[in-house]
């Protein structure tokens, strides 16, 4: 029975480095499930206090049994160096594993250096959610004046596509909202000065404009990867279509957009293999066969290609935290 893993850190409400493990069974027949099964705390986040959580979690699940290779075949994690060499140094105990880094996390990446090419957008996200909140009285306004439309979203960094999620919508009510930052009065308020003067800027309209019409793909493409359970050859089919899309943005920006997805799947080494796994699954008759056992590559059928799942079990163990655990303490 061949197993998957997903391994991530974080930081909780203390500063404490927190690891979660996560595994699940790789079968051919139908997808598999992950399950938290070791949680601890790190003196330090590196290489080698992730090798030691992920070995003495592993010893820990299969007692009595000892892990061979054969048992532990796919290795998911983002792509900080610490996890990278982490990997590295499991394949000295696990010959059969591929370590992939969460391609989820990596078309994020990709992402957030749109965000960094677009200042005067990002101002303007950021000035107008300082503008709403804590500010019941002019949400209230808002609604008022605009019943059918949400308030703008508030974008978080470390959530995948939120900001982008937030130029979508800046893009489709742009004069709604503006109307409305128009209509405050709060010249106390420097967000509130901030927002009226940046949409006044033309430019800012421009780049709604570019934005929309060339990257509306991304927050899609990582909200279909979040799904559970799609097979080996959906989930890389989305890929490809991604870096065909990337491939038509037009502009330096869009140069850069590709250059920065090339370097995200050209470092996810064992990646290329899985791709040409889902390419045989495909029937695909012109690649080369990967040097590994027949068995094997057949359990790769709905192998993962995110660790989202370590993502959403970090949410629950942070929500935990603010409503059960006030005074930070586990």
């Amino acid at each position: 029975m061949q197993k998957s893993e997903g391994v991530d850190e974080t930081t909780d409400s203390c500063g404490r480095y927190i690891a979660h493990a996560l595994i699940g069974v790789l079968e051919e027949a139908t997808p598999g499930r992950s399950y938290l099964f070791a949680s601890k705390k790190l003196e330090k986040a590196n290489n080698l206090t992730i090798t030691r959580f992920v070995q003495d979690s592993l010893t820990n699940f299969f007692l009595p049994d000892a892990i061979t290779g054969e048992k532990f075949i796919l290795f998911l994690s983002d792509a900080a160096p610490y996890m990278v060499k982490a990997g590295q140094n499991l394949k000295n105990f696990y010959s059969d594993m591929l370590h992939v880094t969460c391609l989820a996390h990596g078309i994020n990446r990709v992402a957030e250096c749109t965000r960094e090419e677009f200042p005067l957008v990002n101002d303007m996200i950021t000035f107008v959610k300082k503008v709403f909140l804590k500010a019941p009285i002019r949400i209230q306004l808002y609604k008022e004046k605009c019943p059918n439309i949400s308030i703008p979203p508030q974008p978080v960094v470390t959530r995948w596509s939120t900001w982008l999620d937030a130029v979508m919508f800046y893009a489709d009510n742009y004069e709604t909202v503006k109307s409305v930052i128009d209509d405050l009065t709060d010249s106390s308020s420097s967000a509130l000065m901030s927002s009226k003067k940046l949409f006044k800027n033309p430019q800012i309209k421009k780049d709604l404009i570019f934005l929309k019409t060339n990257y509306f793909f991304v927050s899609t493409t990582i909200t279909k990867l979040e799904k559970s359970y799609a097979s080996l050859t959906e989930s890389v089919a989305l890929i490809n279509q991604f870096e065909s899309d990337c491939k038509k943005i037009c502009g330096v920006t869009g140069s850069l957009f590709r250059k920065k997805m090339e370097s995200v799947i050209q470092n996810n080494t064992d990646f290329h293999i899985l791709q040409n796994i889902a390419k045989m699954f495909a029937g695909a008759n012109t690649i080369n066969v990967p040097d590994i056992k027949t068995s094997i590559i057949c359990k790769y059928k709905y192998a993962p290609i995110t660790s989202v799942d370590v993502e959403r079990s970090f949410s629950v163990f942070k929500h935990g935290q603010e409503t059960k655990f006030p005074s930070g303490k586990l």
